[in-house]
């Protein structure tokens, strides 16, 4: 890497200049999404800077015993000098210091060489589809709005699914929730958090799975990402008219944690599963 780079970590004054870093087709808010998470005891950004100009950005989500790498973006420019390479070093390092026995990430074509340079071996795959044709709308007679009330269920399951600690950033993404219940209102098997990057859904059944995959992809034409080892979920997805376009990795440096893909239906995002 060229010694003018200098890594450190990213500052509130460097949003208004990330809004051109993620490629178009993440369709990604860099900036809305380090705003909304910086100064948050689970969050870690960084950013490399070159004659005073942000050419690189990264992240670790720390949840619990896992670190989550992502967003690790070097501008078009600057590729192929060992930016992206520095930048995930660091993040490795301050997982390792922040205690993190699993680090993990779902890699791009561009970036699973330079991870697989780092020690990430791949221990999982996500499947991509897109949609063939408009999705209705489901009975919405076991679907209700989240409330407050409901963090702790929503956590549980969630920790269930992930086996991770999301619970500090999920109780900031409840806005537009939805919850599919048992029956009882108050008895919640899954959820549609569509604050969360692409709203993950996570359920402990398909009943309620497919429901809220079909809640969250009715009235849009939107891609669908769900963990390969779900083939319930995948079978709603096609079932509702969506096909498969590709798919990509997840990697894991060190043992990956025992999550369960079969509680998945909807990855959240990229930076974090």
């Amino acid at each position: 890497m060229n010694a003018s780079i200098l890594i450190r970590d990213l500052r509130a004054d460097d949003i208004p200049h990330l809004a051109g870093f993620p490629p178009p087709e993440w369709q990604f808010d860099a900036g809305a999404f380090f705003e909304r998470h910086l100064g948050r005891p689970y969050f870690h950004p960084l950013a490399a800077e070159a004659d005073g100009t942000v050419v690189g950005i990264a992240n670790s989500l720390f949840f619990g015993p896992s670190a989550w790498l992502g967003n690790i973006i070097v501008s078009p420019e600057r590729r192929r000098r060992g930016i992206g390479a520095a930048l995930t070093a660091r993040l490795i390092e301050a997982g390792r210091r922040h205690g993190c026995r699993h680090q993990i990430l779902i890699a791009t074509e561009l970036g699973r060489p330079v991870y697989g340079t780092q020690g990430f071996v791949r221990t999982g795959e996500y499947v991509f589809l897109k949609p063939a044709r408009p999705v209705d709308q489901p009975d919405m007679a076991r679907i209700r709005p989240a409330e407050p009330g409901d963090l702790g269920a929503i956590a549980a399951l969630d920790a269930a699914a992930t086996a991770e600690d999301r619970r500090p950033m999920l109780e900031r993404l409840l806005d537009a929730g939805m919850v599919h219940h048992a029956g009882a209102p108050e008895h919640i098997d899954g959820f549609y958090l569509p604050a969360f990057g692409q709203g993950p859904v996570v359920a402990d059944n398909d009943d309620a799975g497919c429901a809220l995959l079909r809640l969250k992809h009715s009235g849009k034409d939107s891609t669908a990402c769900i963990p390969a080892g779900n083939r319930r979920g995948i079978e709603c997805l096609q079932d509702l008219g969506f096909v498969e376009d590709h798919r990509a990795p997840r990697m894991a440096l060190g043992p990956d944690v025992a999550w369960d893909q079969t509680m998945i239906y909807a990855r959240g995002a990229g930076y974090c599963g």
